[in-house]
């Protein structure tokens, strides 16, 4: 590692822009919210933290060649995560974070469970940031629903439904027929709990659990560090990157890995709505709330807000990864070395943008550079 590689490991290291997945049902929501001037046509999904192989996050200001924050992990995983972390999870990122904007429904769904906390399933956490207008907006779909399932004898038998049901769907096949797609919705949809969201709103989605995010709702997530999805359903709409004229295909569904890991346990739709609270007062003019915190102790995270422009927040990390996600405003971030050194220049980061806390600095400030500043700070307790 060379000497600028070395001073970086005490500084607020800023992620480069436009790690964008193109997704059909995504919209422009992302480039618009964080400011960007370029607008790709679809953008489903920005990944802000992320040290994947598939799609990982480049540190931005370098000199020469960016290096990725998989790259970066590898040549000293201690101080940027610290050993606290990897003692319990290994020598990469504990979790993964991302901006979601679902301009139509997402897929019905379900991700892996994990075995034991160095083998990583995918449980995941929304924080709901916006909601677009219209009557049709606004919904999330989430676990199976505890009213249809009183209506059969036993749960064999509710489950049996429900595989039925897909039989069904997938018979009538990919078509863009209103009578037809309405007729597909009505077999599945009454199985799963249909959920109402509002900005604030957070809800933790388990490893096994059933789910779609719903039309016109933009959110935060912060899940384990893993990117493998079973479709259970995709609402029978032809794929457009698959499909001609004269033929329509759906996209790949994946119907026995996705059977084998569904917990058809039904559950109501308030086990899944977080109450997030305040955790304190650190002055007049800042607070700080707990939104959720990860079973398992992979991830937790919190919002700060700043009420008024310059005012002031500073933090020890305890020698762990804190990870800071502007979703208002603008702040100047910097760090300090050990308890008395003074604070870097740092960098500002504005809304959008997220920005890296290393292990190895001690402290942190933030100086909300606007009104209202909002950002979510994403960890791991140890």
């Amino acid at each position: 590692m060379n000497l600028s590689q070395s001073d970086l490991l005490h500084q607020p290291l800023l992620f480069k822009e436009g790690n964008f997945t193109g997704n059909i049902w995504g919209g422009t929501w992302i480039p618009r919210f964080k400011g960007l001037k370029v607008h790709p046509p679809r953008v489903g999904e920005s990944w802000e933290f992320s040290d994947l192989p598939l799609r990982p996050n480049f540190l931005k200001g370098q000199k020469g060649r960016a290096l990725s924050l998989r790259e970066f992990l590898s040549l000293s995983p201690g101080k940027l995560l610290g050993a606290s972390v990897i003692r319990q999870f290994g020598p990469r990122a504990p979790f993964l974070l991302k901006f979601i904007d679902a301009k139509d429904n997402l897929s019905l769904q379900v991700h892996p469970v994990g075995r034991g906390k160095k083998v990583s399933g995918k449980s995941e956490a929304w924080v709901i940031l916006d909601v677009a207008p219209g009557a049709a907006s606004g919904f999330i779909y989430l676990g199976f629903d505890p009213d249809k399932a009183r209506r059969f004898k036993d749960a064999g038998r509710f489950q049996a439904a429900f595989r039925r049901a897909i039989g069904r769907v997938q018979r009538i096949g990919p078509t863009r027929e209103k009578r037809l797609l309405e007729k597909a919705a009505s077999e599945i949809l009454p199985y799963v709990n249909k959920i109402r969201v509002r900005p604030g709103d957070v809800f933790r989605v388990p490893s096994g659990t059933i789910h779609s995010i719903g039309r016109g709702v933009r959110l935060f997530e912060i899940q384990e560090p893993c990117d493998v999805t079973y479709r259970i359903w995709d609402w029978n709409r032809p794929d457009p990157l698959h499909s001609t004229r004269r033929k329509l295909r759906l996209r790949k569904l994946h119907l026995k890995e996705a059977l084998s890991v569904l917990n058809f346990q039904p559950l109501p739709k308030n086990h899944y709505k977080l109450t997030w609270n305040q955790v304190g007062t650190l002055c007049r003019e800042v607070w700080e709330g707990c939104l959720l915190r990860d079973p398992v102790g992979r991830f937790s995270a919190h919002l700060i807000e700043a009420r008024f422009p310059a005012s002031v927040y500073e933090k020890e990390t305890r020698g762990v990864l804190q990870v800071l996600t502007v979703i208002r405003g603008r702040v100047r971030v910097s760090t300090s070395p050990d308890g008395g050194a003074p604070f870097s220049a740092g960098c500002v980061v504005r809304r959008g943008q997220t920005v890296l806390i290393p292990a190895a600095a001690a402290r942190y400030r933030l100086q909300a550079l606007s009104a209202r500043m909002q950002i979510i700070r994403s960890t791991v307790d140890v």
